[in-house]
């Protein structure tokens, strides 16, 4: 992330990077250098008050973001509409690009007979760098987890039909994706 702070009247630029953009450091550092330079008052605490606590404010709503309080209310005992592998496939939106769906056996979960345990079936997806177990939520509708260093998110994917009950796209993150 960059961020470029430029003061004319004092003939001075400054050019903050950083390789996350989780810290409001960046805003701040840039605000305290240029008191410090231009021998202005101190205005504010830049570090301690603004960029610590905006960054604390920054790690709180993405821990929030990880939860399921958001999510509408679960209806119980409602399985899929379609078997797992008619989610399969590519689907598409112009400007988030691709999200695959496959299916693969999942570690997590086993099945126990009397002679033999199998694991079972799970839906998985790829955005991008991340690659996620979808969880099943209720009907045609699944959880995704997106828990990364700068990305940390816990969202619905719900897939749409067509009148004759194929999978056409899918929705998440607010945003519609196309079948391929």
């Amino acid at each position: 992330m960059s961020n470029i702070d430029i003061f004319p009247d004092a003939d001075l630029v400054i050019v903050a990077l950083t390789n996350t953009n989780s810290s409001s450091l960046i805003n701040c550092l840039p605000l305290y250098i240029a008191e410090k330079l231009l021998d202005l008052p101190t205005t504010q605490d830049w570090i301690s008050d603004l960029a610590l606590t905006g960054t604390k404010t920054i790690y709180d709503i993405r821990e929030a973001a990880l939860g399921r309080d958001h999510l509408p209310k679960r209806v119980p005992d409602k399985p899929a509409a379609q078997a797992l592998q008619a989610y399969e496939g590519t689907y598409t939106h112009p400007a988030l690009g691709e999200i695959t769906v496959r299916v693969e056996a999942d570690s997590s979960s086993t099945t126990t007979t009397t002679t033999t345990t199998k694991q079972m079936d799970a839906l998985f997806s790829k955005l991008g760098p991340f690659d996620s177990k979808l969880e099943h939520y209720h009907f045609d509708s699944f959880v995704v987890t997106l828990n990364d260093v700068d990305v940390k998110l816990t969202d619905l994917v719900t897939f749409r039909t067509a009148s004759d009950g194929s999978v056409v796209g899918l929705h998440t993150m607010g945003e519609e994706f196309t079948r391929v």
